[in-house]
């Protein structure tokens, strides 16, 4: 018996088995083709070449063997010869479905869209059991129904069949005509109504639109990544370029074209900007059991709760925060501030913080500075951070409580999370501070109380001032935070929208039709009608 030199084949209890029943054995190499040193030699330059050939990282060439085109004729119906087993007959396909996906061999995406596609036209058609354009469900709710229900199927995938600068005009017809029959379920049009139409009334963006957003939005979450994580690892380095790949095997792969550039490789795009904001998911402060909120709950006190600024309950609760605020702004040993921060989206989204901070009735400092391009989330951050580093190094050692007005409820909730959010850092940073002073007195505590804005409150129209006047009398930084970041994708995006509208201005001769808007109010349809179905 001849045989390779596997372990197996090589061991001393098979030997035993040899000699018992005289069976002489022969262990051969892969490079003695008298015995089956030729099949071995086979195999190993199949492999290469099946590396080489199917994918850039040569790693996983089995999960890809599905793909691989045989000469011999066959009568299955895929075009492809059926595998013949001993007990039952494999049947080729055309497409393959991994995770969810519908691949074929050109990778073309076609069968993924078209299956998404089809479903999604299902489930719109049977949403007229739902209501139509005299009873059922409002506008409104046919709206939200199909933007949380319908449209993740259209788009599912989406990062990765779209590619930036490829034609996909065919690609985005089967999802551009499930969106038009929602559109019309939606406003309760006729059949032959243009799309491009109804989706600016029904407050749809387009499909098109709608997925480069979120590729884009997908690209920017790749700076919230761990240094480590298998993107990252696989995409090129951020500063440098990308390089060609020139592994080759032989002459016969010599001469294959090198690509420049790997798939989804134009997602590292956003990682080369210097000024944009940075995470670290993996931080000591954010392990669970570790963080500040774990270590010191007791020392950090909320007083968030209030009741809607709309409702009757709002009055009553305002006048008994006065009377709260007065007793710490009449005793002359509390220290505390209050910040704010301030948007001006007409330059860009240029944004500033300002804090003012106080012992009793006296100021005993202020500052105002430009936070860059942000929202008013990260302004209202920053402005947080910021008053509360000057407290904890300014005030005297005896002090045993701070507290700290702001009247952005989610800065004032995020402030010691240290989770991904926008202006992680700055949470890094205030726990940091934070950890530090409530360290050398158990007794200390940080109170956080939420200011509403424009009451009547002097200290808080003061610092809402100081925040209004940074904007002309500091530069703008160059930072952008992630929050910015997003928010100035959704606003190309609905410019592009607005761009395309306008070019048929003569179809909408009433200038409130030509406005865009893809938010939770809807479209013009929807503003005019509002629930009334």
């Amino acid at each position: 018996m001849i045989s390779d030199r596997g372990p197996q084949f090589a061991s001393k209890v098979l030997q035993s088995i040899y000699n018992g029943l005289g069976i002489q054995s022969a262990l051969s190499t892969a490079y003695h083709p008298q015995t089956d040193g030729s099949t071995e030699r086979a195999n190993q330059e199949i492999e290469q070449y099946l590396r080489a050939f199917c994918n850039s990282h040569m790693d996983n060439w089995v999960d890809l063997l599905p793909f691989a085109v045989t000469r011999r004729p066959g009568k299955s119906g895929s075009g492809y010869p059926p595998l013949v087993l001993p007990d039952y007959t494999v049947h080729p396909k055309l497409v393959w479905r991994y995770l969810g996906f519908f691949l074929d061999r050109t990778l073309s995406f076609k069968s993924h869209i078209k299956f998404y596609a089809t479903r999604a036209l299902s489930t719109v058609c049977s949403y007229g059991l739902l209501g139509n354009s005299e009873r059922g469900l409002t506008p409104h709710d046919k709206r939200t129904l199909y933007i949380s229900c319908v449209r993740p199927l259209l788009t599912y995938g989406a990062r990765l069949w779209y590619k930036p600068g490829h034609p996909m005009k065919t690609l985005f017809l089967p999802l551009k005509s499930a969106q038009g029959l929602a559109a019309k379920w939606i406003t309760g049009a006729f059949r032959t109504s243009p799309l491009d139409g109804l989706d600016v009334l029904a407050g749809l963006m387009p499909i098109r639109l709608h997925v480069r957003k979120l590729c884009l939005h997908a690209q920017l979450r790749l700076r919230r990544l761990p240094d480590l994580h298998p993107i990252l690892t696989s995409l090129p380095a951020a500063i440098a370029p990308v390089q060609a790949t020139t592994f080759s095997f032989g002459p016969v792969m010599r001469r294959l074209v090198t690509r420049p550039r790997l798939p989804l490789h134009h997602a590292a795009a956003s990682l080369a900007e210097p000024n944009q904001e940075e995470f670290m998911p993996m931080h000591a402060e954010a392990h669970p059991g570790f963080r500040l909120v774990d270590e010191y709950s007791s020392c950090l006190v909320y007083d968030t709760s209030h009741p809607p600024r709309k409702s009757d309950a709002f009055a009553p609760w305002l006048d008994a925060f006065k009377g709260r605020l007065a007793v710490i702004a009449d005793d002359p040993s509390s220290f505390y501030a209050f910040t704010d921060g301030s948007v001006l989206s007409k330059q860009g989204y240029r944004s500033t913080a300002a804090w003012r901070s106080y012992q009793g009735p006296n100021i005993t400092s202020q500052h105002a500075f430009s936070v860059g391009r942000a929202s008013s989330f990260d302004a209202e951050i920053a402005a947080l951070v910021s008053a509360l580093r000057h407290l904890v190094t300014s005030v005297p050692a005896a002090t045993t409580t701070i507290h700290l007005f702001a009247d952005n409820e989610s800065a004032l909730n995020s402030l010691f999370d240290c989770k991904l959010h926008s202006s992680q850092m700055l949470s890094v940073l205030a726990c940091k501070d934070t950890r530090s002073w409530l360290s050398e007195c158990p007794d200390r505590k940080i109170q956080l109380h939420w200011c509403p804005g424009h009451c009547d409150i002097p200290q808080n129209d003061a610092v809402d001032d100081d925040a209004d006047r940074t904007h002309q009398i500091r530069p703008i930084a160059s930072h952008e935070s992630y929050a910015y970041a997003k928010q100035w994708i959704t606003h190309r995006m609905r410019a592009d929208w607005a761009c395309i509208t306008t070019l048929g201005q003569g179809f909408f001769p009433n200038p409130r039709l030509k406005c865009v808007s893809h938010t939770h109010g809807g479209g013009p349809t929807l503003t005019m009608v509002g629930d009334d179905s």
